[in-house]
């Protein structure tokens, strides 16, 4: 494993392996929704799904990354858009599990195309923070969509036998107890497992130095990147493109047992120098 692998490794793997497996309890033959399928984390969902037999996915991302992802996901749609009814005609009995790192309007949306039993677990709030704060309307409507999110009926989950969760690693590592942190380290155990069982690898977008920060944040807000952007403190190094996306398969709709999700070139062979200290976004 590479020093880059190893720093996108723990946040983005460890938050999609417990999304799936220990909060979702996904199973084979069920529905999945989840959002940015082009980040660090839904990379790793994709890849990690691949160990459910008969998984049918279903994502949202920016439109211009349709072409790298449509050959790992069964079903793409614009984040932008209102998916919804594209998505009752995939599952008209609804979504077994919905994973949301956006919040606003795809909360609403998300309970509302919820199974029977099914569930919706927010682990990020994406949407309510990418508005301009120079922009009166946008403010508004950010504080809008924070208040409609704080407005969920218990009573309307309880009727419609739906469950909402909510999962915040940052939150876990640094206020949880000592059994949380163990809880953790065991997950991380098992995601060390898959790498080197070569059933998951990281995928790195690109690579900026401390003086490119900047720039780094900028592909992010801009969602430009697809896997994680890393940073590395050399301040003579240039920007470097590592990631390169292996897709040969034809569009369209495919088992999602029959691919192996996105995936890096192997050949980032790293110098001596390039062995210190990695911080990933």
């Amino acid at each position: 494993m590479s020093f880059r692998e190893a720093a996108v490794l723990p946040i983005s793997y460890l938050t999609a392996y417990i999304l799936l497996f220990e909060i979702g309890n996904i199973k084979s033959g069920q529905t999945l929704l989840f959002h940015s399928a082009g980040g660090g984390v839904g990379v790793a969902l994709t890849q990690l799904s691949k160990l459910v037999p008969n998984l049918t996915l279903i994502a949202t991302t920016s439109s211009h990354k349709f072409d790298v992802l449509r050959a790992h996901i069964h079903y793409l749609f614009e984040h932008g858009i209102d998916y919804t009814e594209d998505v009752k005609k995939i599952a008209p009995e609804g979504v077994d599990l919905v994973l949301d790192c956006m919040a606003g309007d795809d909360c609403e949306r998300g309970l509302a195309l919820l199974k029977f039993n099914g569930k919706y677990v927010m682990y990020g709030t994406s949407s309510l923070l990418s508005w301009d704060v120079k922009n009166l309307f946008g403010i508004t409507k950010g504080m809008t969509n924070w208040w409609q999110n704080d407005k969920i009926s218990c009573l309307r989950l309880f009727q419609d036998s739906k469950s909402i969760h909510g999962f915040n690693l940052i939150q876990l590592l640094t206020r949880g107890s000592n059994d949380t942190r163990r809880y953790l380290a065991d997950i991380m155990h098992k995601v060390f497992l898959l790498y080197k069982e070569g059933k998951i690898k990281p995928v790195i977008d690109s690579v900026f130095t401390f003086d490119e920060v900047n720039n780094a944040l900028g592909k992010l807000v801009e969602r430009k990147n697809i896997g994680k952007v890393v940073i590395e403190p050399y301040p003579n190094m240039k920007s470097e493109k590592v990631k390169k996306i292996k897709s040969t398969a034809t569009p369209g709709h495919q088992d999602s047992s029959s691919t192996s999700g996105p995936d890096d070139d192997d050949d980032d062979k790293e110098s001596e120098e390039s062995r210190q200290k990695i911080i990933v976004f």
